[in-house]
This record gives structure tokens, C-alpha cells and sequence, in this order.
């Protein structure tokens, strides 16, 4: 049996059942690989499931012309891609977009450290899916399903992986999915009316600030791709040398990211260092602010591996990442082994390098839609479906 298309893992919520639908409703064989049981959660769409077993095993058997992953640096789908890959199986890497909202990631062969972008070795244009186009397909609830989606489905892989079997990519508890979410959108909501306050004081007072992009402490591209940092070893060296080499009167602005405002007290990691450091009047941490607005209006971005890095380029602010990024390089973002040097060798990003970092986003790495919106999702499903038939 030839000629079948696999699909490794996916999104929380029901973004590769609808992917499968989309598949098996244009007469294609398709095969799921299921390494927990909220891969089921929402039906297989008409694919078959197989294991990662099974994927590792007939990986260079011919059985699968095209396959598709999200999250390939997660380690057992790494194992899965690495192996797909020797036997010349072309996959499409999903991500969430480096264009938000309204896109998603969708590359072959490699994302983020890995993309096609950084490599230089790029899919030809007749390759796209002919239905793509720059314009962006945002969908219903975006961000709302995607939080419901992921208290949901995690709590249920940390209910039933016990009982039925099978492993998860991140290392969290079950009671800690049920507790930390609803403490996270508690904590949001409580400090949102602060945080813009504390924004709108720096740019109307015309403070010179800095932009930190914290990431979520477990992010995959985090843990294979920011050169070991862990969240609190970070935000303690990045306050030390912001002390010893930024200006007197610059201040540093730490934006944590949304989905992991209740599983980690960021608030008080960074209150702590900044104590420890006697800076507390110069640090700020923020969750609820516009990215955009923090960053047009500094003096640069800093940030471990984030996408946001994308949001200081955009803005023509120096871009500092303290791992490994795609968008990093001449004229781009700059890799700082040491947090030290964003304040004493000061750069810039190269507006033409910059445009044509874009340019190559947009051709050969995003698609118009949503994982997770109503109405958005399908579309999504049918549009990912044609690329996979198209390269296949």
C-alpha cells in the first residue's frame, strides 16, 4: 500500500480532524500517528491511526508520499521527521504563525531554527497552494478557542494517559492544567488596567525602555532552540547586565506572554531580581499591552527565540535574540551570547534585509487562517489539504 499521507500530531482542539476530513474527502489515504488520547478527542476525520512505532518502522518503506507535523522539534516528533526525511518523504512543518493574527506557519522541511528561511533552501513558488494569498483569514474567537482548546484537551491527556496509555510533549500535572489556567486569566484580568497604565506612562513621559518578549517557559522552540536558558536564569542575567550597561534613565519592559501568565509568577520572578539587583524602579513586567505599541515606541527588542523578534524588525528597533531564531543575521536580529552587548555595541536592522526577510515570509512560509477560529479552521483545512496534494 502506496501512496498514503500522514499527519503527526497537532494542535490542541480539532484543527488535524478537520485536516483528515479535508484529505480523505478528495479520495486520499490518510494515516494518523496518535501518541496520546487527545489525539482522539475530537474523532480521527477518516484517517487510520498508527503509532510512533509504526511511523519509525515503515518510514523509508514508501507507504507515505507527503506528511504533515506541528511542532517538529518536539523530541518524538523530531524522531518521526528525522526519519521521514532519510527516506525523502517531504512534511509540511506547521506552527503557530510568524505572522499573527490571521496566519499560520506552514513550511516544508524545517521551521523555526530549522526553517527553510534561515537554511536558504526554500520550496519553489509554483509549489504554494494556489489558493494562499497575502490578505489574512482571522476566523471567530481565535484567541478565546485557543485557550478553551488548550485547558481542555491537556487536562484530559493528563486525566487519561494513566489509564489508556501513550505520552505527552510537555512535563505538567494534571492538577496544575486544572488550577493554573484559571489562575492565569485571573491574573490577566486583574492587571490588565496596570499594565496599560505602566505603558502609557513610559511612552508619555517619553522614557527610554527596552522591550524584553518572554516565551512560554516550556515552549519547544524554547527548550531545543534557546541554548539551554531557562526562564528564571534569564531574566536574572538580562536585569544584571542591564544594571552594569544600559543608560541611567533607560528602563526594561518585561512582556509576559499570555498563556503562561498563571502556570509562572513572572511578576514576582522579575520584582525579585530587580530587588536583588536595586533597579525595582527601573523594571517593569506587563502581560495585557499591545506587543506593537510596546515596541514601536522603544529603544529595541530582546527577546530568547520569541516570534516577537519579528515585531522589532518590523518596527526598525535594534533586535537583540539570546538563542537560536530564523530571523537572525546580517541586517536582522542579532545572536548576543552574553545580554551584555545589547547596550554597549548598539546596531540596527538594515531596512532592506528586513523587506526581504518579509518578502520570504509571505511567500514561503505562511498560509492565511487559524488552528482554532470558527469558520477559519476549515478553511485553513482545505487550504493545507490542497498544499499537501500539490507537493505530493
Amino acid at each position: 500500500m502506496t501512496g498514503r499521507i500522514l499527519l503527526l500530531g497537532g494542535p490542541v482542539g480539532p484543527f488535524f480532524t478537520l485536516l483528515a476530513s479535508a484529505l480523505a474527502k478528495r479520495g486520499e489515504q490518510v494515516d494518523r500517528c496518535i501518541l496520546n488520547p487527545g489525539d482522539r478527542m475530537f474523532g480521527l476525520g477518516r484517517a487510520q491511526p498508527v503509532s510512533q512505532e509504526d511511523v519509525l518502522r515503515l518510514a523509508d518503506s514508501g507507504q507515505w508520499k507527503v506528511a504533515a507535523v506541528f511542532g517538529v522539534d518536539r523530541t518524538r516528533h523530531k524522531q518521526m521527521f528525522n526519519a521521514l526525511r532519510a527516506a525523502g518523504v517531504n512534511v509540511l512543518c506547521l506552527e503557530e504563525g510568524y505572522v499573527r493574527p490571521g496566519f499560520v506557519s506552514a513550511e516544508w522541511n524545517g521551521s523555526h531554527d530549522r526553517s527553510p528561511l534561515k537554511t536558504g533552501i526554500v520550496a519553489p513558488v509554483e509549489s504554494r497552494d494556489s489558493t494562499d494569498s497575502l490578505a489574512p483569514d482571522e476566523g471567530l474567537g481565535h484567541g478565546l478557542l485557543q485557550t478553551a482548546f488548550a485547558m481542555i484537551q491537556t487536562t484530559f491527556i493528563k486525566a487519561t494517559i494513566p489509564v489508556f496509555g501513550g505520552a505527552w510533549h510537555r512535563n505538567r500535572s494534571l492538577v496544575g492544567e486544572v488550577l493554573l489556567w484559571p489562575l492565569g486569566y485571573v491574573r490577566r484580568k486583574w492587571h490588565k488596567r496596570g499594565d496599560g497604565e505602566v505603558l502609557d506612562h513610559l511612552i508619555v513621559q517619553q522614557h527610554p525602555y527596552r522591550v524584553f518578549a518572554l516565551q512560554v517557559h516550556d515552549d519547544t522552540n524554547l527548550v531545543h532552540n534557546g541554548n539551554g536558558l531557562s526562564v528564571e536564569a534569564t531574566i536574572d542575567l538580562v536585569i544584571k547586565c542591564f544594571v552594569h550597561t544600559a543608560p541611567a534613565n533607560e528602563r526594561l519592559l518585561f512582556k509576559i506572554h499570555p498563556f503562561d501568565a498563571g502556570h509562572m509568577n513572572y511578576r514576582r520572578i522579575v520584582a525579585a531580581s530587580a530587588e536583588q539587583w536595586s533597579c525595582a524602579h527601573r523594571v517593569h513586567a506587563v502581560c495585557d499591552v499591545p506587543l506593537g505599541k510596546a515596541v514601536k515606541a522603544s529603544s529595541g527588542l530582546v527577546t530568547v527565540n520569541s516570534t516577537s523578534g519579528l515585531s522589532g524588525l518590523h518596527h526598525g528597533v535594534q533586535t537583540d535574540v539570546l538563542g537560536r531564531a530564523f530571523y537572525e543575521g546580517p541586517g536582522l536580529a542579532r545572536f548576543c551570547a552574553q545580554p551584555d552587548v545589547i547596550w554597549s555595541s548598539p546596531h540596527r536592522p538594515d531596512r532592506l534585509a528586513v523587506m526581504d526577510l518579509w518578502m520570504r515570509i509571505y511567500r514561503d512560509a505562511i498560509s492565511p487562517g487559524s488552528f482554532y477560529a470558527l469558520g477559519s479552521r476549515r478553511r485553513l483545512a482545505t487550504r493545507l489539504a490542497q498544499k499537501l496534494l500539490e507537493r505530493g
